[in-house]
């Protein structure tokens, strides 16, 4: 059986200085370094060595946005395990036989020390300690083909995990050995996290995690190692509350195992600091990670690399808070260390260099920029060569200083060198070569150069759709948000780029229109749902299967990041393992009937949509984005793209006072609706500019984006006293690519549920809606007429558990009872809100929008108050409703108040109710805007199920009862509340 440890530098050091000595005075040398070696082996400091070795961890260490090893260097200071197995007696026989125990540590500690050199030698070191534990020579049964040559070379850890598992079930490991093994699988799990592999990863850390808590201790230095790796995993997932959960668990051991003067500690501190420093905890990060500066002090070199690390992570957050002394003042000494040490010459010297030059570009003093890079640029061209990342990054860095200084030719040969570089010895699916290619295309276009510019943002644009259709489908929701923030800013480049100059080249409106329609709702879809029916299915060949393509997707996004160099040498086969993912996703199609096209992103063109019209009518999609000048501002704009009949390109319209639409305009809005005042202002602003380009089209379907969810735009009122309903009939769809999208026919039950009138309990936090209780009986009724079936819940059978565990796929869905929408929970006391952890509903507003239901009183002491008890609580939130099945459901109605708010993100929608019951498979839905008024509530739906009942077309129905309600109550408030969506 092979091992894969290899010698260590100690005993290099020795084979070296001894073959320089004459060979009596080399033999008795050796003699005597085997006597010593041998007595300190077998006395207390190989008993001190092997303590060592139960707690001394390698750790995830976070450097900005990357993570890598901190390789433990007290774990590597002491050689006698190393030392021993390379030397023998006269006899040819170890001097001293190691327990497999320390065979583990001693692989482990090879890998490490391989880790600088080849990540491929330190994973087949780290494999080696897998190897020894499976030895059948130490006494066990275990079948050693599990780790045959061919399983390690085809990097299959599916195989590996199956591996541990085999070793974990091994009664006869000693305690040392489960030690040797926890360490082992946790270098396994770092290697994968430094190269992105994050659910593999994950499933080393939890294996180990595990390990650790069952057959170890859960209050070892060990646990706590293992917890700051997957603080560090769950922040780079985005898992912001888990991070946090595991960190503080994580530094409380430390400290339970008076770690808390230890450099493990200082690392942690780190980790803590940049974790509150993405959370936007700014000051809480300064404050750990000084303290851990002041710690890391104490046990390492200040002028080393390691402790640089430190200082450039305060620096950039110093940087963040707008404290560019003290940032400035920390990249200074940096610097003058450096040069102290190594000279002006070294790569770390240019590191700082390139830190301190985005500083003051930063800062607007390009004066001091250009000497910076390009005294980095040919630092890192001496000593790294031009095929290293580090000068490419930095060359780039040099062609973004000439972009904004408007030397655009400089700037495009430069992005034009760094291209070919990334190009050469990257490929073209890096992440730097698109970055590089995203400045490429902008400086273009601010040149001046709109062909050129257009060619590169075709080809950028082209490469991101490709790689999202690859690999987004195998994200987790987190996953795909901190990948879409990654790729979404090309392409809102291209569309600032495309509206300024689709006036002289149509075909930019075409491409604009269609890249919108292919990505807008991207991150909430039905493939977050296929995951977890996939996962909660019980099919463990499909769970296998579905697994085994997200680890492969995962993998091969990340080696995109590597070099051809990089490849080659960690043998990494790009085609064949494309090629395995293929045959994956072959087989999970076979496998579900629903996988293929939730997987995919809409192809809908433009003459797609414009051949569904008819004459008389139009497709309005808006499409809103950050206005760009040198960089993004903080000003929307919003572009209207209007298709008809025939149309070869969309006509645009762009608002430019986005900024203003937003806040005074739309909170104009609000306070004149829901006051009932006479409006002569937000008609000017939300449809005037427009109204000329839609005038003569009697039929709208419009696709709302950013501000415009908010408001009704039926309801806005022209200076000649009539609204846009009196002019357009107005269909509100999430995509006008639906109008092209052949929807299926739902074939789910023939019967409605109507859902309302909950019995919240007996404290009257929550006022009773009587009119919810007339509305459900009263739509019975009508109903029951027409020979449809209506099954209805009321008082204390309106559950939310009701909604989740029983009602399948109804016809109809009429839910009548109070929700919400909280804006913001920042400053809320306690631990939870409406029955949810606060950090968590920071994070996703999901969670801070649903519908109160029965009991609800009974775990709230109101609903501004923190939750007592979670079980069963009463409140269904849009995250849970996502789980629903409505797959087959017609229609959602949610008589409710604020049932269509939620986070508005642009490109996504309305991230709340309205969304989660799309993704959850409903087709149409009706919802609220405002708090709306019981009686005229109940009067619209009634009148809304007398016309539907009878004609069947629910948007003839909808608009016939809003006119029924608008002729009782003039105002907006009553009759425009309500909007129907799809």
């Amino acid at each position: 059986m092979k091992t894969f440890a290899s010698k260590s530098i100690f005993s290099l050091v020795i084979i070296l200085f001894t073959a320089l000595l004459p060979f009596e005075a080399s033999a008795q040398l050796m003699d005597k370094l085997k006597k010593n070696l041998t007595e300190s082996l077998t006395s207390s400091p190989r008993d001190k060595q092997t303590t060592k070795d139960t707690t001394f961890y390698n750790l995830a260490i976070s450097q900005g946005s990357k993570v890598s090893f901190f390789d433990n260097r007290e774990d590597n200071q002491n050689a006698f395990l190393v030392g021993a197995k390379n030397y023998t007696d006269n006899s040819g026989n170890n001097v001293v036989k190691l327990t497999r125990a320390e065979k583990v540590f001693d692989s482990n500690r090879s890998g490490s020390i391989a880790l600088s050199i080849s990540k491929w030698s330190a994973r087949m070191n780290f494999l080696g300690g897998l190897n020894y534990l499976l030895d059948e020579n130490y006494g066990g049964s275990l079948a050693t083909s599990y780790l045959s040559d061919q399983i390690l070379s085809a990097y299959n850890d599916n195989n590996l995990f199956e591996v541990v598992e085999v070793i974990t079930a091994n009664k006869s490991l000693n305690l040392l050995e489960k030690y040797g093994l926890a360490k082992t699988m946790m270098n396994l799990a770092i290697l994968h996290h430094s190269q992105g592999q994050f659910t593999i990863a994950k499933s080393y850390y939890e294996q180990t995690e595990t390990l650790i808590k069952e057959q170890i201790s859960p209050n070892s230095q060990a646990m706590a190692s293992v917890l700051n790796n997957l603080a560090v995993l769950y922040k780079d997932l985005g898992q912001y509350t888990e991070a946090e959960k595991a960190m503080a668990e994580c530094l409380r051991l430390m400290a339970k195992n008076k770690f808390d003067d230890q450099m493990e500690y200082a690392v942690a501190l780190n980790n803590e600091a940049i974790l509150r420093f993405e959370l936007g905890r700014n000051d809480q990060a300064v404050s750990s990670l000084n303290k851990s500066i002041e710690l890391a002090a104490k046990h390492i070199n200040e002028k080393g690399t390691d402790f640089t690390k430190l200082k450039i992570n305060l620096a950039v957050i110093y940087q963040n808070q707008k404290k560019y002394t003290e940032a400035e003042t920390i990249y200074k000494e940096l610097l003058e260390l450096k040069e102290k040490r190594f000279g002006k010459s070294s790569p770390d010297y240019a590191e700082i260099q390139n830190q301190l030059a985005g500083l003051y570009m930063e800062l607007g003093r390009t004066d001091e920029v250009e000497g910076l890079l390009t005294s980095a640029v040919e630092i890192y061209k001496k000593k790294l060569k031009e095929d290293h990342p580090a000068y490419a990054a930095t060359l780039r860095n040099l062609g973004k200083y000439y972009y904004f200084t408007d030397q655009y030719d400089k700037a495009v040969a430069t992005f034009g060198d760094v291209i070919g570089i990334y190009e050469r010895n990257f490929g073209n699916n890096h992440p730097e070569y698109l970055g590089t290619l995203e400045n490429m295309a902008i400086t273009r276009w601010k040149k001046g150069e709109t062909d050129k510019a257009d060619s590169t943002f075709g080809a950028l644009l082209t490469k991101h759709m490709n790689l999202l259709e690859k690999y987004f489908g195998a994200m987790s929701e987190n996953e795909k948000g901190k990948y879409w923030d990654k790729v979404r800013p090309s392409f809102l480049a291209f569309y600032n780029f495309a509206a300024e100059n689709s006036s002289k080249k149509p075909e930019l409106a075409t491409r604009m229109y269609e890249a919108h329609l292919s990505t807008k709702g991207i991150l909430l879809s039905s493939s977050v749902k296929l995951r977890q029916n996939i996962l909660n299915s019980g099919n463990q060949p499909l769970i296998d299967t579905y697994l085994n393509w997200t680890n492969l997707k995962e993998s091969l996004a990340s080696y995109y990041s590597l070099s051809k160099d990089e490849l080659k040498e960690q043998k990494v086969n790009l085609d064949s393992l494309e090629s395995s993912a293929n045959g994956l996703e072959r087989k999970l199609n076979q496998m579900s009937a629903d996988f293929a096209d939730a997987n995919k992103l809409p192809s809908v063109k433009l003459a797609d949509v414009a051949a569904k019209l008819k004459p008389g009518e139009m497709a309005v999609e808006i499409i809103t984005f950050p206005a760009f000048h040198k960089s993004f501002t903080d000003n929307n704009k919003y572009t209207f793209a209007f298709v008809k009949n025939g149309a070869t390109s969309p006509e645009l319209v762009t608002i430019s006072n986005g900024k203003d639409l937003e806040t005074r305009y739309a909170k104009a809005y609000r306070n004149m609706v829901t006051n009932k005042l006479e409006d002569a202002i937000t008609y000017e602003q939300f449809w005037k500019p427009i109204a000329g380009k839609v005038a003569g089209s009697k039929k709208l379907y419009m696709s709302l984006d950013g501000v415009y969810n908010q408001i009704n735009v039926i309801t806005l009122k022209a200076t000649d006293g009539s609204y846009v309903k009196d002019k357009h009939d107005i269909v509100l769809l999430s995509s006008t690519r639906q109008l092209a999208q052949n929807a299926s026919a739902k074939s789910g039950s023939k019967n409605t549920v109507l859902v309302g009138f909950p019995n919240y309990g007996s404290k009257s936090t929550l006022s009773p809606l009587p009119g919810t209780q007339k509305e459900v009986q009263a739509i019975s009724a009508l109903a029951k007429t027409s020979g449809t079936t209506a099954d209805v819940y009321m008082q204390d059978q309106a559950t939310e558990a009701l909604l989740k565990d029983k009602v399948k796929n109804p016809r109809i869905l009429h839910i009548a009872t109070h929700g919400f929408f909280l804006q913001d929970v920042a400053g809320t006391e306690g631990d939870k809100v409406l029955g949810v952890e606060i950090s968590k509903a920071k994070e996703n507003p999901l969670l801070r929008s649903g519908l109160f239901l029965a009991g609800v009183e009974g775990t709230t002491g109101s609903v501004e108050n923190k939750e007592i008890n979670t079980a069963d609580n009463g409140i269904l939130t849009a995250y849970e409703v996502l789980n629903l099945n409505l797959e087959q459901t017609d229609m959602v109605i949610l008589s409710a108040c604020e049932t269509g708010l939620g986070e508005i993100k642009g490109g996504e929608g309305v991230y709340g109710l309205q969304r989660a019951f799309q993704v959850a498979g409903a087709g149409s839905i009706i919802m609220s805007l405002w708090k709306v008024n019981d009686e005229a509530t109940q009067e619209l739906m009634v009148n809304f199920y007398k016309e539907f009942l009878k004609s069947g077309d629910k948007q003839v129905a909808f608009a016939k009862a809003q006119n029924a309600l608008r002729t009782k109550y003039a105002e907006p408030y009553y009759w425009g509340a309500f909007v129907m969506m799809n």
